[in-house]
């Protein structure tokens, strides 16, 4: 057992031959622990070293500290095992290995909550409340270093506090709710791999390294930290941008550009509720510039004798009680294809909402989608 990382020893006693076995970190084989931990007949076991003589076992002690004790007088079946080491893994950071046997994380009922897919199995942490279970997970960062790959790098929490303990952090969840992570244990470099967004803008340069995000009960939006210290520097004119999709395959992804600053990135979204998320950072030169415009200033005004003010802005509309209002349609999708210009805006009296036409399809103006997918 590792001495730096949190770990989850399940010991358990057979009723049929007094045996005892040992799991680690939900391992699905129990290991005869004969001479290491010893069942001495009376129910219990010991902790530490064993320096009593009538007492059969070794003098090792336990280099460790144990957060949490949970005992059973009772055997119990495979999905309770689960559910108990689900409980601890999400609370403490720690990724359970047998993920054949049971490939669930199970909520405190039984119910799956995260799903390993043979690809997105490691590093596994996430944020939850399940009152029935004792859960009330408001940070969380996974602490596992699955298979020599370290991508332990990101943090999730309620607030915008990354630090503090547990029950300082906003109290935002509600009983049910699980928003479970797990990356592919994947390098923290970037990859020629092309995603191309929903817009049809291309990202060719990916981190190796993804995420897949479950989210139960709607969990909404989520701050989460990247630890960027050994994610590559950007080269001059590009910038870091965090890509969502609903697919695996990051086909119609959407992106918001995110800032790094002293090693750390920030983002908050909002994952799709009651199903898988996936995501990366990427990083790209959209040849996006600003520049001032000269000579545009063109006005329209009910203010007697007020010029537009700006010399950088093509139009300005200026007035003190007066209002703009642009195309109203019933329906965004009521006006003819042929009639669509990328860039046209409309008023939907249905929805009640502004839609921007990105060349492909109506988009909900100031959000990614019709749902705002980044919170920021």
């Amino acid at each position: 057992m590792s001495t730096t990382l949190s770990n989850i020893s399940n010991v358990s006693l057979s009723a049929t031959n007094s045996t005892v076995q040992h799991r680690l970190n939900g391992s699905g084989i129990g290991t005869n622990l004969t001479g290491q931990t010893v069942y001495i007949g009376q129910g219990g076991f010991v902790y530490g070293a064993n320096n009593q003589s009538s007492m059969p076992g070794n003098e090792v002690g336990i280099t460790a500290q144990i957060a949490e004790h949970l005992a059973f007088g009772f055997a119990l079946t495979e999905t309770e095992r689960r559910q108990v080491e689900s409980y601890l893994a999400i609370k403490y950071g720690t990724t359970l290995v047998d993920l054949t046997t049971d490939t669930n994380y199970r909520n405190s009922t039984g119910n799956p909550i995260f799903t390993a897919d043979g690809i997105y199995q490691y590093d596994i942490f996430g944020v939850a409340k399940d009152l029935r279970g004792g859960l009330d997970q408001r940070i969380s960062k996974s602490i596992n270093n699955d298979g020599g790959q370290a991508t332990n790098i990101i943090t999730a929490s309620t607030d915008n506090n990354f630090i503090n303990q547990n029950d300082t952090h906003a109290n935002q969840l509600t009983d049910g709710q699980y928003l479970i992570f797990a990356s592919n244990n994947g390098a923290q470099t970037f990859t020629g791999k092309t995603i191309t967004a929903a817009d049809g803008t291309q990202f060719n340069n990916s981190l190796a390294v993804q995420w897949k995000a479950t989210d139960t009960n709607k969990v909404g939006c989520t701050n989460l930290r990247f630890d960027a210290t050994n994610i590559p520097a950007l080269a001059s004119g590009e910038n870091y941008y965090m890509l969502i999709s609903q697919d695996p395959s990051f086909t119609n992804s959407i992106y918001q550009k995110v800032v790094r600053t002293n090693n750390t990135i920030d983002v908050i979204p909002n994952f799709a509720d009651n199903s898988n998320s996936y995501f990366t950072l990427a990083k790209a030169n959209l040849n996006i510039t600003g520049s001032t415009v000269k000579g545009g200033q063109v006005g329209i005004s009910s203010i007697p004798g007020l010029l537009p003010s700006a010399s950088d802005t093509w139009l300005e509309l200026n007035a003190k009680s007066k209002g703009m209002v642009i195309t109203r349609v019933s329906d965004a999708n009521n006006i003819p294809a042929g009639n669509r210009l990328k860039g046209m805006i409309v008023y939907d009296t249905t929805k009640k909402e502004f839609k921007v036409y990105n060349g492909t399809e109506w988009r909900t103006l100031g959000t990614s989608t019709s749902t705002s997918i980044f919170c920021n």
